[in-house]
C-alpha cells in the first residue's frame, strides 16, 4: 500500500516546491521534471538531454559526476526562458526513477545579493541627487558667465568703435601730415582693433546662442543665388592671396527658408577658413548638392589639411589646432562653434572631411522643407 506521506512529498515536489528538478537517465536524458523547472526553462525538457538547459556547462560543471550520483554542491547557472541564465546550486541523487538533479538558490547568497543592491541602489540614488544639483549649479554659472560675457562685450564695443573712428579720420584728413613711423602705427592700430571687435562680436554671438533662445528671421531664399553673392563678396580676399574662388552648384535652384544673416555668418566663415588656411596660387571651390529633403553646401579647399587626432575639437569654443594660417592671419577660435550652433538651429548639421597637406571640405546640410 502506497504510504499518503511519501505521495504527499512527491505531490509538493513535482507540483509545489519552488526548486529545480531534473530526473534524467545515465546517458543524460531528462526522465521527468517539476512543474517549477518546466516554467523556468519555458517548456517540459523531458527527451531532451539536461545540457541543454544550462549555460557554460562544459566549463564548470562536471557530468560525469553528476550522471555518478555523487552527492556534490556545485554553482550552475540555468537557461531560462527570459534569455537571462540564473544561478542555483546543484546536487545529484541517485533514486529508483534515475538521477535525482536537484537545483536550489542559496539563501544566504539571495539575502547578500538583495542587501548588496538595496546599497547600489541607495549609492544611485544619492549620486542622480548630486548630478541633478550640480547639473542646475552648471546651467546658472552658464547663464551667469553670458550675462557677464555679454555685458563687457557691450560696454567695450562702444569705446572700440570710437578708437576705429578716430583712426579713420586720421587716415582720411590727416595722413599726409604723418611720417613713415606714425602711418604704420595707425595702421596697426586700426588692424588690431578691428580684430579685438571681431572678437567682442563673437562673444556676444555665443552668449546670444548659449542662452537657448535663438531667434532666426527666416526668409524663403534661392540657395544658388545666396551662395553666389557670398562667394562674391568674398573674392578680394581670395585675390590678395592669388586664390581663385569657384562655384559648383546644382542645377536646380532650389528655395528655403533660411536667417540671411546667419547663414550669411555662417558661409563667410567657412570660406574666409578656407582661404586663411589655403596656400597662395591654390583654389577653393563652393559646391551644393541636393538629397530628398535637404541641401548639401560645400567648401573645399587645397590647403593643409586637419590631422585625425584634432578633428574632433574643430567645432569646440577656443580650440586650437597644431596647423596655422597660411599668411598669418588672426581667428578667435569661435567662428566654427557659432558655425555649428547656427546650422543646428536651421535643423541641419555640419561635419567635415580632410587629410593632412591633402586640403579639407566643410559641409552642411539644411532642410529644403519647413521644419
Amino acid at each position: 500500500m502506497t504510504n499518503p506521506a511519501t505521495v504527499t512529498f512527491e505531490e509538493y515536489l513535482y507540483h509545489h516546491a519552488q526548486l529545480i528538478l531534473f530526473v534524467i537517465s545515465e546517458d543524460g536524458i531528462v526522465l521527468k521534471s517539476n512543474t517549477f523547472t518546466q516554467k523556468k526553462v519555458g517548456r517540459s525538457p523531458v527527451g531532451e538531454h539536461f545540457r541543454n538547459f544550462f549555460a557554460n556547462i562544459n566549463e564548470g560543471i562536471y557530468f560525469e559526476n553528476w550522471v555518478s550520483g555523487n552527492t556534490l554542491r556545485q554553482l550552475a547557472n540555468l537557461n531560462t526562458a527570459g534569455g537571462m541564465p540564473e544561478s542555483f546550486y546543484f546536487t545529484s541523487i541517485l533514486s529508483d526513477e534515475g538521477i535525482l538533479i536537484i537545483g536550489e538558490i542559496d539563501s544566504g547568497e539571495n539575502e547578500m545579493l538583495r542587501t548588496g543592491m538595496l546599497s547600489l541602489n541607495a549609492e544611485l540614488n544619492n549620486m542622480l541627487r548630486s548630478l541633478g544639483k550640480q547639473k542646475v549649479e552648471l546651467e546658472q554659472a552658464n547663464k551667469s558667465k553670458n550675462l557677464l560675457l555679454g555685458m563687457a562685450a557691450h560696454d567695450l564695443r562702444n569705446p572700440l568703435n570710437n578708437i576705429l573712428m578716430y583712426c579713420e579720420f586720421l587716415k582720411e584728413f590727416e595722413a599726409e601730415n604723418f611720417n613713415t613711423e606714425t602711418k604704420t602705427i595707425l595702421e596697426n592700430i586700426t588692424k588690431s582693433s578691428y580684430h579685438m571687435l571681431g572678437i567682442i562680436e563673437d562673444f556676444l554671438e555665443m552668449a546670444e546662442l548659449d542662452s537657448g533662445f535663438i531667434v532666426l528671421n527666416k526668409e524663403l531664399v534661392k540657395i544658388n543665388e545666396f551662395i553666389s553673392e557670398t562667394v562674391h563678396l568674398n573674392c578680394i580676399m581670395a585675390q590678395k592671396k592669388n586664390i581663385t574662388a569657384k562655384t559648383s552648384l546644382a542645377g536646380d535652384n532650389v528655395e528655403i527658408l533660411i536667417d540671411v544673416q546667419k547663414m550669411q555668418q555662417v558661409l563667410n566663415n567657412l570660406i574666409s577658413n578656407a582661404i586663411k588656411f589655403s596656400y597662395p596660387g591654390s583654389s577653393i571651390e563652393i559646391s551644393t548638392k541636393y538629397t530628398s529633403s535637404f541641401v548639401e553646401v560645400s567648401v573645399s579647399d587645397q590647403g593643409q589639411g586637419i590631422p585625425a587626432n584634432e578633428i574632433d575639437k574643430l567645432f569646440k569654443p577656443f580650440s586650437k589646432l597644431s596647423v596655422r594660417p597660411t599668411a598669418g592671419e588672426r581667428s578667435t577660435g569661435l567662428g566654427l562653434s557659432i558655425t555649428k550652433k547656427i546650422i543646428e538651429a536651421h535643423g541641419g548639421r555640419i561635419w567635415v572631411a580632410s587629410e593632412p597637406q591633402a586640403g579639407s571640405t566643410f559641409t552642411f546640410s539644411l532642410p529644403t522643407k519647413s521644419q
